[in-house]
């Protein structure tokens, strides 16, 4: 197809005001409009016979679509992290409630209650990661059942 001068500066033109909403889209963080707008002018670029800029403007959109998903991944992480931090914190909550009835238990002797509860502490401070911490309460339901025991 042979291109005229004019079609040649029409579609510069429109490739200009492509690569101006692109810019302005990125900008704005709309990551897939400014992608889909330097795609549209690369090809132009393309159309035109001007490679080396279809070229670099292919690069841009690779670059955007790797920076795009860095931000979905990290977004996706911090939410990840907010989950977790939550679910740590009502485990803490649990434990130290149940933490509570044990400590209560035990001193009005009701040994069963005190164990049950205890294991609750247990369970909780494992699901939280703190194995040194449900280590040392396996150890007081250890002593609890002696207890428990010795009165039987």
């Amino acid at each position: 197809m042979v291109m005229t001068i004019k079609s040649r500066k029409v579609l510069a033109l429109e490739r200009d005001q492509l690569l101006k909403a692109a810019k302005s889209a990125e900008e704005s963080w709309n990551i897939q409009e400014a992608i889909s707008n330097y795609h549209l002018a690369a090809n132009i670029s393309k159309d035109v016979g001007e490679f080396e800029k279809a070229r670099q403007l292919l690069e841009k959109i690779a670059e955007l679509k790797r920076q795009s998903q860095l931000v979905k991944t990290k977004s996706l992480m911090n939410k990840k992290i907010q989950v977790n931090e939550t679910k740590v914190i009502d485990l803490n909550k649990i434990a130290e409630e149940a933490l509570e009835i044990a400590i209560i238990a035990e001193e009005e002797h009701r040994w069963t209650d005190a164990i049950e509860a205890y294991r609750i502490v247990v369970q909780k401070n494992s699901e939280m990661g703190d194995l040194e911490k449900a280590k040392a309460f396996e150890e007081k339901i250890f002593f609890l059942k002696q207890a428990l025991e010795s009165e039987k």
